[in-house]
């Protein structure tokens, strides 16, 4: 069974693979391995053809070209999402907040520090976290959007110009990816979903009462999902 990227957002997938592919140095589709670090994407279960345009857009970058196409598909790839932006709340966080709370954990927890992003988008926090001077011990990660996803893995990748040993990226819902998570962490940079009680599916509503973070402290009324991502942080 192929791994199916939304039409929309095919470029992003092939520019995300291509950089992938740029830092392994890979010269055919069939070299590509699965990242250890990369988890709920199957990187063989994509269609060849893709890997195949990654390969080739692969071979045309330098490592000046490699950080402009990493920020080009941070860019471009929340807009595409139309109305899964809304129903997941999918609205990254602006670059210049990114960068605002990167330089704010810089000062407070030095240079190397463990660091997380249970909503990671496109990766823009961490990426701007690697930017302001941080050599991260440990980059921990979780989206829901599985491009989105493989976007973070490979525009942080990037930024830590081809460091793979650091990196913890999982594409799926953080509040079950993250569950049961015993890792501990120096900062969490994160920008959490504000989606509405009312606006959240049935079935996921029983799911976050019984099973979610918090469940057993028994959040009050109607809270957001900002609630329940506080509850994941703790």
């Amino acid at each position: 069974m192929r791994v199916m990227i939304r039409p929309g957002l095919r470029r992003e997938a092939v520019g995300s693979l291509a950089l992938i592919a740029f830092w392994r140095g890979l010269t055919s589709p069939e070299e590509f391995e699965q990242p250890e670090g990369l988890s709920g994407i199957e990187i063989d279960e994509l269609h060849p053809q893709i890997l195949e345009e990654a390969v080739r857009r692969a071979r045309g970058l330098s490592r000046h070209g490699a950080m402009r196409l990493a920020r080009e598909i941070q860019d471009s790839l929340a807009p595409k999402l139309g109305e899964l932006r809304k129903r997941l709340a999918a609205y990254y966080t602006l670059r210049p907040v990114a960068r605002m709370m990167a330089r704010a954990a810089r000062r407070v927890f030095g240079g190397s520090p463990e660091i997380s992003d249970p909503f990671a988008g496109a990766g823009v926090t961490l990426w701007e976290a690697v930017m302001a001077g941080l050599n991260p011990k440990l980059v921990l990660a979780s989206e829901i959007v599985p491009e989105a996803a493989l976007a973070c893995y490979a525009t942080v990748l990037t930024a830590l110009r081809g460091d793979e040993e650091v990196l913890d990226v999982r594409a799926g819902d953080s509040f079950r990816t993250l569950a049961g998570e015993e890792s501990e962490v120096d900062v969490i940079l994160t920008n959490p979903p504000f989606t509405r009680w009312e606006l959240l599916e049935r079935d996921y509503r029983s799911f976050l009462q019984s099973e979610g973070p918090g469940a057993s402290e028994d959040l009050r009324g109607q809270p957001s999902l900002q609630a329940f991502a506080l509850a994941l942080s703790e």
